[in-house]
């Protein structure tokens, strides 16, 4: 048992694995440049490259099972190189070798030694450690003892990152979702691998309250948003959250994130009426009938049922003709303020849209943040950190005369450690 183990964990150390799959991973990079995952590969039945599709999924690599292998067995190889030289940076940094001999002075960045009639101490730092051993004293300090293991840190950043990864290819996806003006839905459609599609069912409802689009005065589209909400279900009229998006300006809720992506005209003719009743905004069509607060008592519902609609009334502009439980009446959109309604505001009339909503889930997205942010702490750790170590042994050889030796060791940087050394040589040595 403990044969095999060694043969597998030899094989996950191997460097060879590492550029390897370092390979791997860049020629799948290089191979997604040529592929749109929003547009499904429609090969001829006869092409050599539908049979390569169906098993590599190069439609979407990046959610495929062997670009997750690739990663995972980086992670692997990354552990196990981890592990294997650890124990070794972790005996030198917590059980340091302190007294300056000739296996320290071999392995030194400088060294200088004299004599002295009187020595100040400290020496290095107030928290430097001393001890007697015979005639001469040893003096060890060490600053930035934790330096070493920045790289440790920035291995394990990059497992974080590679776990977040893995779970977004894997448990994410990215859909579409039309939804009429008005109307609300809970499903987004799924491109899956090799052309097919399935429909997912979110546990809460969107609505689109109201499309907006911008046009030039050619008639060019310039820019549209949607205004959605967030709904428990169907028969909620209380909204958990609301927004305005916009391209680039998506919206957040329970790990889903909604992106405006597109729309699409549904009918030729207009049939979108916005009333505002109440001092609020609804969107409602021809004949259908809505219900809105009560203003005097708010535990009731009152309807509303648009029964007509003027392109121009009497050649006073558009109008609707409204139907309530008590009354039927016509409203102008550009109605003076003496002809107005109290309560109900004619906005305006407008084709009806279906807004097109971009639906991502990446579960592992905080992770990758997290990811990034472990790794800037170990790169300030492993590359502005530098760990030093001073080395003294002073000898006694009369009451006004001593022999000091100083030494220092660095990992990097050594012209910056050589001025810190010779600070402390002319401080004791040139007295």
């Amino acid at each position: 048992m403990f044969k095999y183990y060694n043969i597998i964990f030899n094989f996950f150390v191997s460097l060879k694995l590492t550029l390897t799959l370092l390979f791997f991973l860049l020629l799948s990079l290089f191979i997604s440049m040529f592929f749109d995952p929003s547009i499904p590969i429609s090969f001829d039945n006869s092409s050599p490259l539908n049979p390569l599709n169906d098993i590599f999924e190069l439609d979407d690599i990046f959610h495929s099972w062997w670009f997750t292998l690739i990663i995972l067995l980086l992670a692997l190889n990354l552990i196990a190189c981890s592990i294997i030289r650890f124990p070794k940076i972790w005996n030198d940094s917590m059980i340091p070798y302190k007294r300056l001999d000739s296996f320290i002075l071999r392995k030194s960045s400088e060294y200088a030694n004299g004599y002295l009639k009187q020595i100040k101490m400290p020496l290095f730092n107030s928290a430097e450690y001393k001890w007697k051993d015979n005639n001469a004293e040893y003096i060890f300090f060490e600053k930035h003892k934790f330096a070493r293991f920045g790289v440790y840190i920035i291995h394990f950043s990059l497992l974080v990152i590679m776990l977040g990864s893995i779970l977004t290819s894997q448990f994410g996806f990215e859909g579409i979702m039309f939804i009429p003006e008005g109307k609300s839905s809970n499903m987004i459609q799924i491109q899956g691998p090799n052309k097919s599609s399935f429909l997912h069912h979110l546990n809460f409802q969107v609505r689109c309250n109201h499309f907006h689009l911008n046009t030039y005065l050619s008639g060019d589209i310039n820019s549209y948003e949607s205004n959605l909400s967030i709904l428990k279900n169907k028969k909620d009229h209380s909204p958990i959250l609301s927004k305005t998006i916009k391209l680039n300006d998506p919206l957040y809720y329970y790990g889903y994130t909604f992106y405006q992506e597109s729309f699409k005209p549904l009918k030729k003719k207009k049939h979108v009426f916005f009333l505002k009743v109440n001092n609020e905004l609804y969107v409602t069509s021809l004949k259908e009938t809505f219900h809105y607060k009560c203003p005097v008592n708010k535990l009731k519902d009152k309807s509303i049922k648009i029964v007509k609609y003027f392109k121009d009334y009497y050649s006073l502009g558009e109008a609707i003709q409204i139907k309530t439980q008590d009354d039927i009446f016509i409203i102008l959109k550009n109605a003076p303020n003496n002809y107005s309604h109290d309560l109900i505001k004619f906005i305006k009339a407008d084709y009806q849209y279906a807004t097109g909503i971009k639906v991502c889930k990446t579960p592992g997205i905080t992770l990758v943040f997290l990811g990034f942010a472990i790794m800037l702490l170990g790169l300030m750790i492993a590359f502005r950190m530098n760990q030093r170590r001073y080395y003294a042994k002073i000898i006694k050889i009369t009451e006004k005369k001593y022999y000091l030796s100083l030494a220092g060791t660095c990992n990097r940087f050594p012209q910056a450690f050589k001025k810190e050394f010779n600070s402390i040589v002319f401080k004791h040595l040139f007295i």
